[in-house]
């Protein structure tokens, strides 16, 4: 899979909708096994598809890794309900 193809249509879809949660991708370069629950792309041109979003300015988390990118999906998530129920609206930024 070209993760560059991948990531215009994250940026696509980012554009076209008024996003209020956070996107966890992890894009990986070598083909291996993995569990998807996450967004995760595994293929060619990886540094070229983060530049890509990077250079979007959109807020997009980036993990390498698989297990820290699902904690940091399950962390947003529940901040995210949290704010839900609170019926507060909430903009998650990185640092």
């Amino acid at each position: 899979m070209r993760c560059d193809v991948i990531s215009k249509g994250i940026l696509r879809a980012i554009s076209n909708k008024d996003i209020c949660i956070p996107i966890v991708v992890r894009l990986q370069g070598n083909l291996q096994s993995v569990f998807v629950i996450l967004p995760i792309v595994i293929g060619t041109n990886v540094e070229e598809a983060k530049k890509m979003i990077k250079d979007a300015n959109v807020d997009v988390f980036f993990n390498d890794d698989l297990e820290e990118s699902a904690i940091k999906s399950i962390q947003l998530a529940k901040i995210s309900e949290l704010a839900r129920k609170a019926n507060v609206n909430i903009s998650i930024e990185q640092k």
